[in-house]
């Protein structure tokens, strides 16, 4: 492959390859969160392999930047599933039960919510902590890995305009990092769909809530149900 170059539709084909080969057949929970963490780290190291230290000079993103933490997500069932496992074995039952209270808060109102309505209200991420660190770091989602930017100056100017209709700053990425975890995604996703599981893409809060809530939905999603949210 020439110097600069990155074939995106067939690393979707390679993830979702690796899905389909984990998950049939499909044993339980476990099985999808190892399968997550796989295909994650697949995403990753292919990340690092493919920008050059150069190039990663100019992403400017940060733990207790948390500007661009306040737009929609979209997960997969097994991502919310290694979320909610995360939380369960990471938490006291008291720091679950805040943890609970500020889902059942966000669902709540963003769940109405288109992406220029969440934007322009600046409603944060459930897990986005007071020193706007990410609290589910380990396991954050491919779409939250994908998002970079080059100016932190310009993604706060961009979530604080109050409408569309602003004169918004462009946010700069990095194409690479975003295309990359977007391949992971569709392809995890047309895995999934193989194996006759639930592929479809649910908002972040709205997903996590249902399985913090129903933690009887992890087995049932890995034998073929789909994901009810709550």
């Amino acid at each position: 492959m020439a110097p600069g170059t990155f074939d995106f539709f067939g690393f979707s084909d390679e993830v979702a390859a690796v899905a389909i080969s984990r998950l049939r057949p499909c044993g339980d929970a476990a099985t999808l969160c190892a399968l997550t963490a796989e295909i994650v780290a697949l995403a990753e190291q292919r990340l690092a392999a493919e920008l050059t230290p150069h190039e990663r000079s100019f992403i400017a993103c940060r733990s207790g930047c948390g500007h661009c933490c306040r737009v929609h997500v979209s997960i997969l069932p097994p991502e919310a599933v290694a979320i909610a496992r995360f939380l369960h074995r990471s938490l006291s039952a008291e720091a679950l039960a805040v943890v609970t209270r500020r889902l059942e808060d966000s669902y709540e109102v963003v769940r109405w919510m288109d992406d220029e309505e969440r934007r322009r209200n600046g409603i944060p991420c459930p897990f986005l902590a007071a020193d706007q660190s990410c609290g589910i770091y380990p396991v954050r989602p491919l779409a939250c890995r994908g998002i970079t930017s080059m100016d932190p100056e310009a993604c706060a100017v961009a979530m604080a305009a109050s409408s569309a209709c602003d004169d918004l700053p462009v946010i700069i990425q990095n194409i690479t990092q975003l295309l990359l975890m977007k391949g992971a995604y569709v392809g995890y996703a047309r895995g999934l769909a193989e194996c006759g599981l639930d592929s479809r893409g649910f908002e972040l809060s709205g997903a996590v809530l249902a399985l913090v809530r129903q933690p009887e939905q992890i087995g049932a999603l890995a034998g073929g149900s789909l994901l009810a949210l709550t």
